[in-house]
């Protein structure tokens, strides 16, 4: 157990400093926090992928094991999004997914325009890597941890 020495003040829950601003529609660079199985209210079984963007938290649900077949070809379409964003070509288990960086395209949703979903994944661009040293024949008078 922790020791808290917390004062609760409601007065802080009225202020509209904590209010909910969705990301404007657009790409953003992103980094998967949280995957695990949960299960609907109506009882399915479904992977819920959370990524943070520039502070935001957003949730992708992909129901793979739902009973509608339409509904699973969509989640598979978006988990293979996934994997080819992060260079996989295969997941076996969803740690592999976790502290990873993706792109994503965000959109407001349409039922609730204080929330982003996602419409897309993708993969960051990688920093072109430096050139190599000119082939001189001579190695350089730096060590290389300089």
């Amino acid at each position: 157990m922790a020791d808290l020495d917390f004062e609760i003040n409601p007065e802080i829950l009225e202020s509209d400093s904590f209010e909910r601003k969705p990301l404007q529609p657009g790409e953003y660079e992103g980094e998967i926090i949280g995957c695990e199985t949960k299960t609907s209210a109506a009882g399915h079984k479904y992977l819920s992928v959370q990524v943070e963007v520039n502070g935001n938290w957003i949730w992708e649900n992909l129901n793979l094991w739902h009973p509608k077949e339409d509904v699973v070809e969509i989640a598979n379409r978006k988990l293979t999004q996934i994997g080819v964003a992060l260079g996989m070509s295969k997941i076996t288990d969803t740690e592999q997914l976790l502290a990873r960086r993706v792109k994503v395209d965000l959109r407001l949703q349409k039922n609730d325009s204080t929330r982003n979903e996602i419409v897309a994944w993708s993969a960051v661009a990688t920093p072109p890597t430096p050139p190599a040293e000119a082939a001189s024949g001579s190695p350089s008078s730096k060590p290389a941890w300089q």
